[in-house]
């Protein structure tokens, strides 16, 4: 992961992880996207990132919307 960090900081290559991992999303992204069924549920850039394990995250419920 910091050689993958190292091009992006040094080269501004955009990387996109996937990981079901939270500590290591936080630990590495400047900006976090959560889906579930598919849909965009949270989106979070920078500081929003840190500290996220604290708030839920609520699921879109039956006709998208969250609960």
């Amino acid at each position: 992961m910091e050689l993958i960090r190292s091009f992006n900081q040094s080269l501004g290559m955009t990387v996109l992880m996937v990981t079901h991992e939270q500590a290591l999303a936080e630990k590495y992204a400047s900006r976090m996207l959560h889906l579930a069924d598919g849909k965009l549920v949270n989106d979070l850039s920078n500081d929003g990132v840190r500290g996220i394990s604290s708030e839920p995250m609520q699921a879109p419920g039956p006709g998208g919307k969250t609960q």
